[in-house]
């Protein structure tokens, strides 16, 4: 079919707009982009760790002893951290025996003192200025070996609320047997443990 120019002219200006409005809503549907990127994060756990200078001994071994005999040991808790980690530590340990902890006092007090290589050697002591519990200078455990707390749960907490990496404390324990003759021929055991935990 031959179109008639008027016919022509109709069907190009027709055509012509139809790619207008194409044009359009091609810019109609694209968008301004940017983008700010952060890139190369990474993430490494902090640690802790807690250590002793008993050289895996025993800090008392004792028998034979009557009403009144006291028996001080010492021993020096260190701890380490990567990460500007903060831990809180308690103190605590298992009781065992045929009743003896009943008569024994516990007494636990908080200082510093020279390095030492002798397991319990107190030479050099000296505790802390603070009176934590009433009970005098360094200490905040004075009561029955008995009453002592056997897990972390109702474990003792050190005075101090924020152990940074590279502290350390020595700890000065004193047991005391109690006059009564009730305590005669019984006997104990005692596991004392020091737990950091993360604040």
């Amino acid at each position: 079919m031959t179109l008639n120019p008027t016919a022509r002219n109709l069907l190009a200006t027709v055509v012509i707009v139809g790619l207008l409005i194409a044009a359009v809503g091609a810019a109609v549907f694209s968008a301004y982009t940017s983008v700010a990127a952060n890139q190369g994060n990474t993430f490494k756990a902090g640690s802790i760790a807690l250590t002793d200078n008993d050289a895996g001994n025993a800090l008392f071994t004792v028998q034979g002893f009557t009403p009144g005999d006291a028996f001080v040991r010492c021993i020096e808790v260190d701890y380490a951290s990567t990460g500007g980690v903060q831990s809180s530590l308690k103190l605590y340990g298992q009781t065992g025996g045929t009743g003896l902890a009943n008569y024994l006092d516990l007494r636990i007090r908080r200082g510093t003192m020279p390095s030492t290589g002798t397991t319990g050697d107190c030479t050099g002591f000296t505790p802390d200025a603070t009176d934590y519990d009433g009970n005098g200078q360094g200490v905040f455990y004075d009561g029955s070996l008995d009453a002592f707390g056997d897990d972390y749960g109702t474990g003792t907490d050190d005075p101090i609320a924020a152990w940074n990496d590279g502290d350390k404390a020595v700890y000065e324990i004193t047991l005391t047997v109690q006059n009564d003759n009730a305590a005669q021929g019984l006997d104990a055991t005692q596991n004392f443990q020091f737990e950091a935990r993360t604040l």
